[in-house]
């Protein structure tokens, strides 16, 4: 199943068209490739998004980890920011993810994952708390009666969390989405019918609705998302 996993996110990422995979591995493929700046892994569905940037010319990044032993060395590839990412399948029964990278032949802690131990030898690991897992399929925005649309995001647990769109003439910081359960945030709105246009903004960075395969631009040529809400 591991295995399977790997080789379907590996096709995800560089291989076949869009079309062929359902709406959440979709939404993951624009993701990751929408990432502009590296920080602490995130968990999105059932993937690790690891994430590594230098001013310096490097060639290859790489990590390893120790449910697996160190044996298997996954590799980062580029995404379309020119980020290196590396995607991980949700790794079972493992609560507390333990690794290391490698930055051409250097192996160090992640220097974006502020969580780490150094083991008998004095060597630094990297650590990643795994929470319980929120629902795998994810709707927004979801079309609920009367006009009210619920939008709803993934993202770091204590994150400052708004949506901005044509309803609230693009202020960023009218609507904050409430964490309902960590790591999951949530807002409920009463709208017009008729197409809509908006984009979070997580901690200060905007991120276009991972969970919306409509993707339009700006008068500024940014992504924003898009949506159709029927005249109920």
């Amino acid at each position: 199943m591991k295995k399977l996993k790997s080789i379907l996110v590996f096709f995800l990422l560089f291989s076949l068209p869009l079309a062929v995979f359902a709406r959440n591995a979709t939404s993951l493929y624009v993701y990751v490739q929408d990432i502009n700046a590296a920080g602490p892994p995130e968990i999105y569905d059932d993937s690790i998004i690891f994430t590594y940037q230098t001013k310096e010319q490097v060639y290859f990044v790489g990590a390893r980890f120790a449910h697996e032993n160190y044996r298997i060395l996954h590799y980062y590839t580029k995404n379309a920011r020119g980020l290196f990412v590396l995607v991980l399948p949700m790794p079972e029964d493992v609560s507390v993810l333990k690794y290391r990278i490698v930055i051409d032949g250097l192996w160090i802690a992640d220097p974006f994952n502020p969580e780490s131990e150094e083991d008998e030898l004095g060597i630094k690991h990297s650590l990643l708390f795994l929470q319980k897992r929120l629902p795998r399929f994810i709707i927004s925005p979801e079309i609920l009666p009367n006009g009210m649309v619920k939008f709803n995001l993934k993202a770091e647990s204590e994150s400052m969390v708004f949506i901005a769109g044509d309803f609230n003439n693009w202020d960023p910081f009218t609507y904050k989405l409430s964490e309902v359960t960590p790591g999951f945030y949530s807002i409920t709105l009463k709208l017009y019918p008729g197409r809509h246009h908006y984009y979070f903004l997580v901690n200060g960075r905007r991120v276009i609705d991972p969970y919306n395969t409509e993707v339009n631009k700006d008068m500024d040529g940014l992504k924003v998302s898009s949506f159709m809400l029927p005249d109920f």
